[in-house]
């Protein structure tokens, strides 16, 4: 017999057989400070938004893409956090040596604040994708966000080149300069 059919087949013993009604309303809320909807594998209501759906920035900047969790009850659910580049749990940012040193992760505390956040430096072209925010709850599920859509443009240099001609006694010498502003 699986601990939660035993647990709850103790339970039941309890709440049945007890004569005392101030037993049994202590027995359960008992149970439900120490066994929150979550933990014992009841599905809870939990949405994970992401913002801003769209953002467009130029090389060499950084980005931060937020996640947002909305949930029911007061306690706050335990889970996992990852990101990924593209739907597919195959590219994680964090498994990723082209992201790992350029990557800021909220802290440990973000579930109690309903708020997750990842900040990306040092952006380069390359990196433009859609990025998902994604929660594995332990006894609730996998959920992810509607993701945030990166634009990553180049950084145009301007060159100016100017030709310089000088004349010499033996014809025209051509001598040149090369501007280069970002």
């Amino acid at each position: 017999m699986c601990f939660s059919r035993l647990l709850a087949s103790l339970i039941c013993n309890l709440l049945t057989n007890s004569e005392s009604m101030v037993f049994r309303q202590l027995l359960v809320l008992m149970l439900s400070i120490s066994f929150p909807r979550s933990a014992v594998g009841t599905k809870m209501n939990i949405t994970v938004f992401q913002f801003p759906p769209f953002i467009t920035v130029t090389e060499g900047e950084s980005v931060t893409l937020n996640c947002a969790l909305d949930f029911e009850g007061t306690s706050s659910p335990v889970g996992a956090v990852y990101w990924t580049r593209g739907k597919s749990d195959e590219y994680k940012l964090d498994d990723s040596p082209f992201y790992t040193a350029r990557l800021q992760k909220s802290g440990s505390d973000s579930f109690a604040k309903k708020r997750i956040f990842i900040n990306i430096s040092d952006l380069i072209e390359k990196d433009s994708d859609t990025y998902y925010c994604n929660i594995k709850f332990f006894g609730a599920g996998k959920r992810h966000g509607n993701g945030t859509k990166l634009e990553v443009k180049r950084k145009w240099q301007l060159r100016i080149i100017i030709y310089i001609f000088k004349k010499r006694s033996s014809g025209a010498h051509i001598s040149s300069e090369m501007l280069k502003t970002e």
